[in-house]
């Protein structure tokens, strides 16, 4: 079994974009050692198989119809066997010498660290804070949902999975893989480079995309509420803390990504009628007390 498996997923992104994700992912690998990687090709029109082939470097290549981030995440994760599971997305790069720093010391369950938007190899990672349980930090901690910012041992997701189909599919799978991870660390630096990009899905705002992102994240929140009540103990307060942040995140964007009017006002009954809303004042961060207390006045 490898130490580590680095799950690239690939869908037209630029191929010289593509190529610097994959070399940076080889970096690590030939650091490291003990290292597979493989590219899942979720339908793209420009094949990156040259790409690959040019790495001097035993990266397997799999080719998908077109079915979403979250299929060729989970058809990753059906490929590779490593111990420890990376996200990578095809046009981000790993930032090798931080990342090896924190694969060589990765113990526990799961690993945080942070991203950054310039490049860089990323310097030595300080000694991270640890926790006995993910529940544990989540209770104390506004948890940061991209799941390529997390290194994580695969047998504690059991089987657990992406939810397809969904738009911002990282909101569903990171708490619950944190709910049922023991130890977890988190390094305060930088080992990921995010390249922002306006064509992106998280980045295009037109007003049917708007509507999906807003659906599938009034979704998620259903479903999150609905794990927490059948969960019991600090796993429950975990839960419902993480479902009254991102329901404010969904109010924020109901008033940025839709105009004053009957659809604004829908999203926002239907939060009271699921009983989401009012929200209840909390000190989770300065933001989210802040921002509770306008949601407020806004509804």
């Amino acid at each position: 079994m490898p130490r580590l498996s680095i799950i690239i997923t690939y869908h037209e992104e630029p191929l010289p974009l593509a190529e610097e994700c994959v070399q940076s992912a080889v970096c690590v690998a030939r650091r490291a050692g003990d290292v597979e990687i493989v590219v899942v090709d979720d339908g793209s029109q420009s094949s990156p198989q040259p790409i690959i082939s040019g790495t001097n470097f035993p990266v397997k290549y799999i080719r998908q119809e077109h079915a979403g981030l979250s299929a060729a995440r989970n058809r990753g994760l059906q490929e590779t066997t490593g111990e420890y599971v990376q996200f990578l997305d095809a046009d981000d790069t790993l930032l090798p010498e931080a990342y090896c720093h924190i694969l060589d010391k990765a113990r526990e369950d799961v690993v945080f660290f942070r991203y950054t938007t310039k490049k860089g190899t990323g310097r030595t990672p300080e000694a991270p804070r640890t926790y006995e349980t993910g529940a544990d930090y989540m209770l104390h901690h506004n948890m940061r949902a991209s799941a390529c910012c997390y290194l994580w041992r695969r047998k504690v997701a059991g089987d657990l999975c992406f939810e397809q189909g969904l738009l911002h599919e990282d909101e569903l799978f990171t708490p619950l893989l944190l709910l049922r991870a023991g130890r977890v660390a988190d390094y305060p630096c930088a080992a990921y480079f995010y390249r922002q990009r306006k064509e992106s899905i998280t980045h295009a705002e037109d007003p049917a995309h708007s509507c999906r992102r807003l659906d599938d994240i009034f979704r998620i929140l259903l479903l999150l509420r609905k794990e927490a009540s059948l969960s019991s103990g600090s796993a429950r307060k975990a839960l419902t803390r993480r479902v009254e942040q991102l329901t404010v995140d969904y109010v924020q964007s109901v008033h940025r990504l839709l105009p004053r009017g009957a659809s604004r006002h829908e999203r926002i009954r239907q939060l009271h009628e699921r009983q989401l809303l009012p929200l209840p004042i909390r000190a989770y961060s300065m933001r989210h007390f802040v921002c509770s207390l306008i949601a407020r006045l806004l509804t």
